[in-house]
């Protein structure tokens, strides 16, 4: 864990900056643990962000070396959290349980061409009988709940059904990733050497080509990225983030090449008119 503190001239403020290794810790925990220290330190005064001036932002773009780029943009999730609200009102029962923001996105995603028949990962954070605190992977494959003939809010549904069926399982303790995983962690870390020289694409096949992670009290969470997720990684903190003109937004970030960020970001921009189809 490295912690900076950056002093104003006059020592009457600090900016404290948090890095910390993704190996051992999960963000989520660690997110908890800024907001804890924010709440008995105090803070001098609210970020503002960046004006809106439209549902999404335009994209700032950094090379970061390997050919990976990271790009930043900030969205109006107000209407995705309106058709959220109505799903959940009317239609509990259809979904098994309740639609989430991170289902919502990736249904949104998988009605772009590039995401069509991606397989996706979702990290997810839970507590096991003994209220030690585990990390799940949801692994799911959206473009497949679309059957002929069946409206969009139909094959919604499906979707959704089997997403609480997994999230279900991960906090139960008996999802079929949970198993994989630790099947992984008796393997010898050459195994994994020798996968991925003879079968360079399996294992992203399996865990998904392509991540979305969530932290709901970060302001912003810049994506991680590893060498599975080939298609790219995107991440999302709070969609209520205080903008200059008045309004809430969510920043999104994403990793990938310049290719794939222009993927989300057209994905991102045609969502509202994606999921107002489940209004109909």
């Amino acid at each position: 864990l490295c912690i900076v503190a950056r002093f104003t001239a006059d020592y009457s403020e600090t900016d404290l900056w948090w890095q910390f290794n993704h190996v051992p810790v999960d963000g989520a925990p660690m997110q908890e643990a800024l907001s804890e220290l924010k709440k008995q330190w105090g803070a001098a005064g609210s970020v503002i962000y960046p004006a809106m001036n439209g549902p999404i932002t335009v994209p700032e773009v950094m090379y970061c070396g390997d050919r990976i780029f990271r790009a930043r943009f900030y969205v109006d999730f107000s209407p995705v959290m309106k058709i959220r609200k109505h799903l959940n009102t009317n239609y509990r029962n259809k979904m098994n349980g309740n639609a989430s923001l991170a289902s919502l996105l990736m249904w949104g995603l998988s009605r772009h061409s590039f995401f069509r028949r991606r397989k996706m990962l979702l990290p997810v954070d839970w507590y096991d009988l003994n209220q030690e605190r585990e990390l799940g992977l949801l692994i799911i494959r959206p473009g497949v709940y679309d059957h002929d003939g069946e409206t969009p809010l139909q094959a919604f549904f499906r979707f959704q059904r089997e997403m609480n069926r997994r999230l279900a399982g991960i906090r139960h303790g008996n999802s079929e990733s949970l198993e994989f995983l630790a099947l992984c962690t008796m393997l010898h870390p050459m195994v994994y050497l020798l996968v991925k020289k003879i079968a360079p694409t399996a294992l992203s096949e399996i865990v998904g080509t392509m991540g979305i992670s969530i932290i709901r009290d970060a302001e912003i969470f810049v994506s991680p990225l590893t060498d599975l997720q080939s298609n790219g990684f995107m991440s999302l903190g709070s969609t209520s983030i205080r903008t200059a003109d008045g309004r809430t937004a969510g920043s999104v970030c994403i990793c990938g090449s310049r290719a794939q960020i222009r993927c989300y970001y057209e994905a991102i921009s045609s969502l509202y008119e994606e999921l107002g189809q489940l209004m109909k």
